[in-house]
């Protein structure tokens, strides 16, 4: 699993990415509210002394490395970043989106499974599946500089080409989003984690 064709084999590899955890909810009669415009400014480096005691987590062991926003310096080739560390609900909906954006800026081009995202919740027993997608699409190809982008919320958003939809129901805890990546220079799979809390409002 360590060698292999990098072309041949980059969509089938995380195509099975649901076994990671259990399918996202379903919603009836759900409302599709539009989503933030994505910008191309500078993602904060939120997150690095709140979560500095969760270390880097693996949890997909098929990749050859686990990448964490809260670990790297702002300058990594790789993260995936969100747009703040605590998310508060309103009852049960977020009060906002959280946004999370994949920065790329090695040589070469880097494929994304953009739908094979999974979300975690820490539990007293360790990390339980909270959500995740089942990669039906092919791999998304970005160049050094270019971003793509998750929105995690609980209800349904309209989102563009270079935005993946995560959506469904939060409880108050810590989280864990991660993505999947291959970069075509190193032919390296790695492993994006990204960690944030939600908290209740009030």
């Amino acid at each position: 699993m360590r060698r292999r064709p990098f072309l041949a084999v980059a969509a089938g590899l995380f195509a099975g990415c649901g076994s990671i955890g259990s399918p996202a909810s379903e919603r009836d009669g759900a409302t599709v509210t539009p989503a933030p415009v994505p910008t191309d400014e500078a993602t904060p480096d939120v997150g690095r002394q709140r979560f500095a005691d969760e270390g880097c987590l693996t949890f997909d062991h098929r990749t050859h490395r686990t990448v964490c926003s809260h670990t790297q310096p702002p300058d990594a080739s790789l993260r995936l970043t969100p747009d703040r560390a605590v998310a508060a609900l309103a009852g049960d909906r977020l009060a906002e989106p959280v946004r999370f954006t994949l920065q790329w800026s090695a040589t070469g081009s880097l494929s994304v499974f953009a739908d094979s995202w999974y979300l975690l919740r820490k539990t007293d027993d360790g990390w339980d599946s909270v959500a995740t997608a089942t990669g039906q699409t092919p791999g998304h190809q970005l160049q050094p500089g270019e971003r793509y982008y998750w929105l995690l919320d609980t209800v349904d958003r309209a989102t563009n080409d270079r935005t993946e939809p995560v959506v469904t129901d939060l409880v108050p805890g810590r989280y864990a989003l991660g993505v999947q990546t291959v970069g075509a220079a190193s032919a390296t799979y790695s492993e994006c984690l990204a960690l944030f809390d939600v908290v209740a409002s009030g």
